[in-house]
Parts: structure tokens; sequence; C-alpha cells
């Protein structure tokens, strides 16, 4: 759509009527998709003032997604912190 719009017209729940259904458009689903692509590393520098503290959220980000990644496929974490997994020591 043209208009600028992020959203195309919701509707209610079928199931529960108290919640709405969204849908995004294109452009807005390209720009989540865009973003969601990108390490986190940047923003999570900035938010965490404290270098050590800000590395080791981001380590502890990355083993959190390897386990809630399949064990068998350490790709898909790769790509959901958009570096290869690491691993836990301990």
């Amino acid at each position: 759509m043209s208009d600028g719009r992020v959203v195309d017209p919701t509707a209610p729940d079928p199931v529960d009527g108290r919640r709405t259904l969204v849908r995004l458009t294109d452009r807005a689903r390209r720009a989540v998709l865009a973003r969601a692509g990108r390490p986190a590393d940047e923003v999570i520098t900035r938010a965490v003032a404290d270098a050590d503290r800000a590395e080791r959220v981001i380590a502890l980000l990355d083993e959190l997604a390897e386990l809630l990644s399949p064990a068998t496929d350490s790709a898909a974490s790769a790509s959901m912190t958009g570096r290869p997994p690491t691993r836990s020591q301990g």
C-alpha cells in the first residue's frame, strides 16, 4: 500500500474475540526480516554501559540461542545470532 500503513485492516480473532488479528504489509514484513538478520551486538554494547558486562550479555544470548536450537542444527543457532554457535565452558 502506498499510504504508509504497516498493517493491513485488522479482524477479530474468531477463536478469542478479545484478540485482534493483524497482518503486516509486505513493506513492514521486509523491514522486520531485514532487522532480524542483523546481530544485536552493537545495540547491546550501547545499552549496557560496561564493556565487560556487554560482552557477557552477548555471550549469554549466544548460549541461549544454542540451547534453544535443535541439538543437531547448529546452523539454526548461527542464523539466530548472526554468528557461529559457541560452546559453553562448564
